[in-house]
Order: structure tokens, then C-alpha cells, then sequence
């Protein structure tokens, strides 16, 4: 339950603000909740389903695939690379802000 509102918190969040909103939800995050076992990890993947379903969204309002078409050639790369590199990113965001603020937290207790 605790990762699904992240989730939805950080797809509003960076619908509203951009992709700097992922690392100011999660170190906010990690600085204000309790602890708890990989919850790094539980941030990456809510970052990552967030923002799945944004591109997923997009996809369906808009000629998203064309685009993805267009760099992928330009680029030389398969565009699954390309959709991969874009969730692996917050991903990378939300993990290292999320432990950022749990340790800053830890030293401030």
C-alpha cells in the first residue's frame, strides 16, 4: 500500500514539477517515514511504475510511438532501449534520494 502511494504521489508530482520531482518526493520521503526494509528498493520500483505509467498514458494520448520510432533511428538503438534508459532513470533517482534522506535522518536522530 505504502509503495502504491508513492507511486501515485511521484506520477503527480513529476506530471506537475518534471523529473526533479522524483528525487525531492523520495529524499522528502525517506527524511519523514519510519525505516523499514528495503524501502529504497520499494521507492526505485514506484518510481519506475510511476513513470510507466505516464509513458503509458502518453502512449495512448498521443503519437508517442512515433516518436520513439524516430529516435530509436536516429540513435541506433532498439526502442525498447529507449524505454528502458527512461525508467531506469528514476529509478536511479528514487533509490539513491530515498537513501539519502533515510541516512540524513539517521544522523539527525
Amino acid at each position: 500500500m505504502r509503495s502504491a502511494l508513492i507511486a501515485l504521489v511521484l506520477a503527480a508530482a513529476t506530471i506537475l514539477a518534471g523529473w526533479w520531482a522524483v528525487p525531492i518526493v523520495t529524499c522528502v520521503g525517506g527524511l519523514l517515514l519510519a525505516p523499514r526494509k528495503w524501502d529504497g528498493v520499494r521507492a526505485a520500483l514506484a518510481a519506475v511504475a510511476a513513470w510507466g505509467a505516464i509513458l503509458g498514458w502518453a502512449a495512448a494520448t498521443s503519437p508517442l510511438t512515433k516518436l520513439l520510432h524516430q529516435l530509436s533511428s536516429l540513435m541506433h538503438l532498439p526502442s525498447w532501449a529507449l524505454i528502458a534508459v527512461t525508467l531506469v532513470f528514476p529509478m536511479g533517482l528514487a533509490w539513491s534520494a530515498w537513501t539519502l534522506g533515510r541516512e540524513v535522518r539517521a544522523i539527525g536522530s
